[in-house]
């Protein structure tokens, strides 16, 4: 199974991004975030544990968040491929990933926007509170273009909590991007274009860096 790693800014099209990779090739997209809304949702010890931190756009603790991961890898442990969005932050995280049997990276992939690109376009974000697709508020009018549900602003996406975010992520997430490249494993995309040509991007990357035995290469060189 190919897993990947998205990394980069809040902002930066992570989601958009994994879930595009994932439809394309047919491989499982775990974005963290949604897995922790998805557990808040519905209730239990699990979930009042995370709540706080999802308000409060702080880092879940990470024994709390490698629980909901675990679960979550093993679901599609017999898939072609998977992409983690949203996960590890840190990298003892990533170490503590590393540890597990269903943890083992084969590229992360860093998607690299300016920040002031992703201020402007986490201003514009909302979120379906039905099936959580991102939309910007250029592109719709209150309503999920998927399933028409409300779309809203979420928690961690309002302006004083997502300066904390992009102030921790320069603190705690950017050292990532030395610690897989240490390994050999990471690659850079500029992601400022439209999404299907950062998408052409990635999978030009993935089949450079993964080579001839890659599940991208059909699509990448088609």
């Amino acid at each position: 199974m190919t897993t990947v790693v998205l990394l980069g800014r809040q902002g930066s099209g992570k989601g958009t991004q994994g879930r595009l990779l994932a439809e394309r090739h047919g491989w499982a997209h775990l974005a963290l975030g949604d897995e922790f809304r998805r557990t808040v949702r519905g209730g239990g010890t699990r979930a009042a544990a995370l709540e706080p931190y999802l308000l409060t756009g702080e880092l879940v603790p990470d024994s709390l968040a490698l629980s909901v991961v675990r679960d979550s890898l093993a679901r599609h442990r017999f898939g072609v491929g998977c992409v983690l969005d949203g996960y590890p932050r840190t990298v003892r995280q990533a170490e503590l990933l590393a540890d597990i049997p269903e943890g083992d990276v084969d590229v992360a992939v860093n998607i690299a926007v300016a920040p002031d690109v992703v201020l402007r376009r986490i201003a514009r974000r909302r979120v379906c509170i039905c099936c959580d697709a991102v939309s910007s508020t250029t592109d719709v009018t209150g309503r999920c273009d998927r399933c028409g549900g409300p779309t809203v602003r979420r928690a961690d996406d309002e302006p004083a909590v997502v300066r904390r975010r992009l102030a921790r992520y320069e603190e705690r997430t950017r050292p990532l991007l030395d610690w897989y490249a240490g390994l050999g494993r990471l690659v850079t995309v500029d992601g400022h274009g439209p999404p299907d040509r950062v998408a052409a991007g990635i999978d030009r990357a993935l089949v450079d860096h993964l080579g001839a035995t890659s599940d991208v290469v059909g699509t990448a060189t088609a």
